[in-house]
């Protein structure tokens, strides 16, 4: 039984750019766009995922609780309203400046 190698890029890589030493491919260009539109929609969901699982840490209940009966729960309802609480602080700074 012979070992054939696998080739993962069958077609050349022509849809990726290079710039310098750098590759970009217009996937991560979309991506990286998308994050620094919404930078703060994102850091409220991730402080706000962590507020959540250290209110279930520290308060939670074991039975009965729908949200805070569970780390999983907890952690996405912070995160949820971690998300919308900065963003709709983005949008009043933006409002601000203009």
């Amino acid at each position: 039984m012979d070992l054939v190698p696998i080739q993962f890029f069958r077609e050349p890589m022509s849809h990726i750019h290079s710039a310098g030493n750098v590759q970009f491919c217009p996937v991560m260009k979309k991506l990286k766009s998308l994050t620094l539109r919404f930078r703060f929609t994102l850091l409220g969901a991730v402080l706000g995922l962590a507020a959540g699982y250290m209110y279930y840490d520290q308060v939670g209940c074991e039975d009965g609780c729908t949200i805070t009966g569970d780390p999983t729960n907890s952690s996405l309802y912070g995160a949820l309203m971690g998300g919308l609480l900065l963003s709709m602080i983005d949008d009043h700074l933006k409002k601000l400046k203009k």
